[in-house]
């Protein structure tokens, strides 16, 4: 009776977060940091600010800290940054946690509403209760005036995600359950960047794209691959690749090419036109008999 019980409370959102959990790989530091935080303690940091790369896995890990926090029987105030709030919307937006004891502050996509920085760090943060825990992430590191902030600069920690290791990365292959024939050239191609990592273990026509595309890569000659060239289909009209660049610059976004400095804008190239595949083969359905 109490089993059966048991069964009817247990949620989706239980599934998920155990899927998750599966599914992911490394940041072992970086847990470690968000545990003690969570924790408490006279030496704990306040706030985490998570920065890195698009696709570098800031949201993945975002979702790890919010299911750790669940767990502990934390209250999680997640907030959307992409919306791009005013201050009013984002106080509106995280209300919740200016009404409990010991919030858990997320909020994603920072880089979209970094205009809010001077107004979170003077007025709505220090508002929250004393036990609350904030965590940031975005593309751009937070201003100089964190640091020089002789209040916030001890209880502020900064997490640069950078790439995955070889090891990492297989071990996420792993999980993903990618055919081995396709592991050793995406690992190569994809230099730890997970996003490219997490295509190739999603769906069936996704592994196809990403493998074309690694297969390519490995097809093209290195000095063309220097000028800029990563065995992609060149860009259509009003594709992803054809539009002006959105972001404040090479540096932010990793988008110099696929040389030394420009991996991640590389990696990037390869997983939009995998997206783009992947959506092409999804709206036209095969021909039956093909």
């Amino acid at each position: 009776m109490s089993s059966t019980g048991d069964l009817r409370a247990r949620r989706l959102e239980d599934r998920l977060r155990e899927a998750r959990s599966r599914n992911f790989v490394g940041r072992a530091e970086e847990l470690h940091v968000f545990r003690t935080a969570l924790a408490g303690g006279p030496e704990a940091p306040a706030m985490l600010y998570v920065h890195g790369l698009g696709g570098i896995g800031k949201s993945a890990l975002l979702r790890r800290f919010a299911d750790e926090a669940h767990g502990a029987g934390r209250v999680v105030v997640e907030v959307d940054g992409r919306s791009g709030f005013a201050p009013a919307a984002f106080e509106s937006a995280a209300a919740e946690a200016l009404n409990c004891d010991d919030p858990l502050l997320l909020v994603d996509g920072f880089e979209h509403c970094q205009g809010l920085e001077g107004w979170l760090r003077q007025r709505f943060l220090p508002r929250l209760p004393d036990r609350a825990l904030i965590v940031v992430a975005g593309r751009r590191p937070l201003s100089p005036d964190w640091r020089s902030d002789p209040g916030w600069a001890p209880l502020l920690r900064h997490l640069r995600l950078s790439a995955m290791s070889h090891r990492e990365a297989a071990a996420l292959l792993d999980a993903r359950q990618v055919p081995a024939a396709l592991r050793e050239g995406v690992l190569s191609y994809a230099k730890g960047n997970p996003l490219a990592l997490c295509l190739a273990g999603g769906h069936r026509q996704a592994r196809r794209a990403v493998g074309r595309l690694v297969r390519g890569h490995h097809r093209t000659p290195a000095g063309v691959r220097r000028r800029g060239s990563v065995g992609l289909p060149p860009p259509r009209a009003g594709s992803v690749r054809a539009r002006p660049h959105h972001h404040p610059g090479p540096a932010a976004d990793g988008a110099a090419g696929p040389g030394r400095r420009g991996r991640g804008g590389a990696v990037r190239l390869v997983a939009r036109a995998a997206v783009r595949r992947i959506g092409a083969a999804r709206a036209v359905p095969p021909r039956r008999g093909a």
